[in-house]
């Protein structure tokens, strides 16, 4: 599987080196990313995930239709935070 996680009002960084994991057959994986708003107000971010398989001969190819879904976040800035934090 490949997943990406995009937004252009976010910094967004991946906690593990790679975007591509392998699966088994009934095996939990996660993806984790650190993700920063650059602004306040309501953002959008998107999540596509893809199937690979290892097919001899081809290597890893994507198979099937990508899933993908957008989420609409509201940033708030949070001042009592900033404050304690000078």
């Amino acid at each position: 599987m490949d997943a990406e996680l995009r937004g252009d009002d976010f910094e967004i960084v991946p906690r593990q080196t790679l975007n591509r994991q392998s699966v088994p057959d009934s095996t939990y994986r996660e993806w984790i990313w650190q993700i920063t708003p650059k602004y306040s107000g309501r953002t959008l971010l998107l999540i596509t995930v893809q199937p690979i398989a290892a097919i001899p001969g081809f290597g890893a190819v994507a198979v099937g239709e990508p899933y993908r879904d957008a989420k609409n976040i509201q940033v708030e800035f949070n001042w009592s935070y900033w404050r304690s934090r000078l």
